[in-house]
């Protein structure tokens, strides 16, 4: 296996980091023996790993918290609209907000597993910011 990792990282012109590295087992047991190194150095075994929002469990959960990005987007929101007020600005206050705060909203939007009723949520801040101006 090692071989393989260091011959796929010459390949693509990657280094991969052990220290940096996690070993997950999604679904069923994860073995009791399983020794996978990198560049000699084992790489430890983990129960869930969180990345870009979601939480990836190894009992075959999948779940994101969109919390954070929501509460970011309020406050750039916030923030964009302090500034700039109501009425004078606005189309300046509409494209500050589709490059700064939409951003900050979706940011991960592609590896999410979310229920439907956290995409109208989503749609319902979105459709707010607009409502409100």
């Amino acid at each position: 296996m090692l071989e393989i990792c260091e011959a796929y990282g010459c390949i693509w012109d990657i280094q991969f980091n052990p220290q940096k590295s996690q070993l997950l087992t999604i679904g069923g047991n994860s073995p009791v023996h399983c020794n996978l190194t990198v560049s000699n150095k084992a790489i430890q075994s983990c129960a869930n790993v969180k990345y870009l929002g979601i939480d990836v469990c190894n009992a075959k959960d999948f779940s994101t918290d969109i919390s954070k990005q929501k509460g970011k987007f309020f406050s750039r929101l916030n923030s964009i609209l302090s500034v700039t007020g109501s009425g004078r600005h606005e189309m300046s206050s509409v494209k500050l907000i589709n490059s700064h705060c939409l951003l900050t909203l979706l940011y991960g939007c592609e590896v999410w597993c979310i229920k439907p009723t956290e995409n109208y949520k989503l749609n319902v801040i979105w459709n707010n910011v607009y409502r409100t101006r």
